[in-house]
């Protein structure tokens, strides 16, 4: 036999015929293997890195998807860091952004080889692990102290690490995409509380410019103006000033007040707010409920809230709202009114309302207080010939205070916030909180402790023993017989 019949009997083989199908089959499987790691990695981050913790860490609100999705611009994420020091967690969450929109771009600036980089977008000290937002001429810098946050729980007195890098980087997309910046004009000269830091920082993510001004000077309210806003004034307005703010709402104008019980009569703003169908009355009210107010303090009050466009997240999300020192606010009828009120906040049947100036030392029902459900914020629309007045009356001394605020865990910004952007017509408001990086540590009952000690270390150890001395007893009856 020669050597090509030799070589072709080996070819004949079965066994190199099952050999040569195997080696196949393998080439194959490998094949799909590559093809499937290269594909699962071309995915975005969105399918590849589930989120897995109770905060929701490395995910998106619903919020921000909206936002990111609506980018019909070029945006590039710029994340300052130096090689091998990327923060692991704000770089997952910036190409998680990247994942909803093919607009949005992710790059690497290593400070070091671009040392002049960050100068075209910001004058500040540039952070290791900050972000640079660009679309077009507009730009931010977030800066990675403003992602890292530190609280303190005045309770326990530790510190809390927050991380608020999707809260800022929502708030920076929003603002370098929107081509027209709503502008609020909040008002001054009746001892009206000025905004605290807190609640211009939330307006300021809101990407809404705000300007103070004084009616009592100004000739008229600035055609700019795509809200009016008058926190807790001490006086009553002038007459002026009235006839000032009934042409702006009545040409279409929009207002949010904010006013609580001080004990001082406002007739002339009280006659603005008639045309609308409400009215203040100068009386504090108390809560008998003791669940809808916090506990040693009645005049405190936890609303019920109804569900409306400027509510329903709150209540979807169950978060409370805070109202101290409120006053009823009184529907009127007004047959010259065209206007639509909504009740949006409102206390329990058992609330009553005291009208002495002394209230707060003796906040218990008197004789001669009246009981009764009361509301403490409305909605308003009218439709002129100019557009749709919208006014947001809500009662309280202290709705944008922000210890207040913390008590209901941002509930009362989130308010606010959501009533600015019903007014502006914003369809995406960014009421978005900072989530804890705190572990959360699994606390078990010493009995139930025991229990899974014993299970772990003794029943599952003995079953596995028990398990195999069977499957050898099995295999030696099956070798004997």
């Amino acid at each position: 036999m020669n050597i090509k019949e030799t070589i072709k009997e080996q070819f004949n083989r079965k066994s190199f015929r099952l050999g040569g199908y195997s080696a196949l089959i393998s080439i194959i499987v490998i094949a799909i293997a590559v093809f499937a790691v290269m594909s699962v990695d071309s995915l975005s981050s969105k399918y590849t890195k589930p989120d897995m913790t109770s905060t929701s860490l490395y995910s998106l609100s619903e919020e921000s998807i909206n936002i990111a999705r609506s980018a019909d611009k070029d945006v590039t994420i710029y994340m300052l860091a130096q090689a091998g020091s990327e923060d692991r967690l704000t770089q997952n969450i910036i190409e998680k952004y990247a994942g909803y929109n093919d607009k949005i771009k992710v790059e690497l600036k290593d400070p070091v080889v671009f040392p002049n980089f960050a100068k075209q977008y910001t004058s500040e000290s540039i952070k290791n692990n900050s972000l640079i937002i660009t679309c077009g001429e507009k730009s931010r810098y977030i800066p990675s102290t403003d992602i890292y946050k530190t609280t303190m729980d005045y309770s326990t007195y530790a510190q809390n690490t927050e991380f608020d890098a999707e809260n800022q980087i929502t708030s920076a997309l929003s603002f370098v995409i929107s081509d027209d910046l709503p502008k609020i004009y909040y008002t001054s000269g009746h001892g009206e509380t000025a905004l605290s830091s807190g609640t211009s920082s939330d307006i300021e993510k809101q990407n809404i410019n705000t300007e103070e001004i004084s009616l009592l000077t100004a000739s008229a309210v600035p055609e700019d103006a795509d809200l009016i806003l008058i926190n807790n004034p001490q006086s009553d307005i002038s007459a002026g000033e009235k006839d000032m703010l009934l042409s702006y709402l009545k040409a279409g104008g929009s207002l949010i007040l904010i006013s609580g019980y001080n004990g001082v009569d406002m007739p002339v703003l009280n006659e603005l707010m008639s045309n609308y169908g409400v009215e203040r009355e100068n009386k504090l009210v108390c809560e008998g409920n003791a669940n809808m107010s916090i506990s040693g303090y009645n005049y405190f009050l936890v609303p019920n809230m109804e569900s409306t466009t400027i509510t329903e997240p709150l209540i979807n999300e169950k978060y409370a709202v805070l109202l101290p020192l409120a006053h009823p606010i009184k529907t009127i009828d007004n047959t010259d009114s065209s206007a639509t009120v909504l009740k949006i906040l409102n206390t329990s049947a058992s609330a009553y309302a005291k009208s002495d100036a002394e209230s707060l030392e003796n906040p218990e029902k008197q004789e001669g207080d009246e009981e009764g459900r009361y509301t403490v914020g409305v909605s308003i629309t009218d439709k002129t010939d100019n557009g749709e007045a919208k006014i947001v009356w809500i009662s309280s001394a202290q709705l944008l205070d922000d210890n207040i605020n913390q008590m209901v865990a941002g509930g009362n910004r989130d308010l606010f916030l959501n009533a600015v952007n019903w007014i502006c017509e914003r369809e995406e408001s960014i009421a978005i909180h900072a989530k804890s990086l705190q572990s959360e540590i699994l606390t078990l009952p010493t009995g139930v402790r025991n229990m899974w000690s014993i299970i772990i270390v003794f029943i599952i150890p003995i079953l596995f023993i028990a398990a195999g001395i069977y499957v050898l007893y099995r295999r030696k009856i099956n070798k004997n017989s």
